[in-house]
């Protein structure tokens, strides 16, 4: 099967993000490695994005990079790109943990 996509989505290098917040990974986030379980990134990245209300989200692409251990604090670094589109890395240990496109859009009434 051929797709035509990135088989891994990744913000270049050069690409300014300004830290919007810090978390510090909590029982509730870990999985049974004590590491944030993958299933939990969704609502943490969307956790750091301006007001979300009356928006929905469309597309969320994410790069899982290295782990984020039970009690280490994670930063969140975000830069609106324009159109419903932001891009966000989280930091964990000077390493970069995860990073993350997701598009929202207005909710129809």
């Amino acid at each position: 099967l051929e797709l035509d996509m990135p088989k891994r989505f990744h913000i270049p290098r050069e690409t300014e993000l300004s830290l919007v917040g810090e978390h510090t990974v909590r029982y509730i986030d870990a999985d049974l490695n004590r590491h944030m379980n993958n299933t939990v990134y969704g609502d943490f990245f969307c956790g750091f994005l301006p007001d979300m209300t009356g928006k929905h989200v469309i597309k969320f692409d994410i790069n899982y990079r290295n782990e984020a251990p039970l009690g280490e604090s994670v930063k969140v670094y975000l830069k609106d790109a324009g159109e419903g589109t932001y891009l966000l890395r989280s930091v964990c240990g000077g390493k970069t943990n995860a990073e993350a496109m997701i598009m929202v859009e207005e909710l129809n009434h």
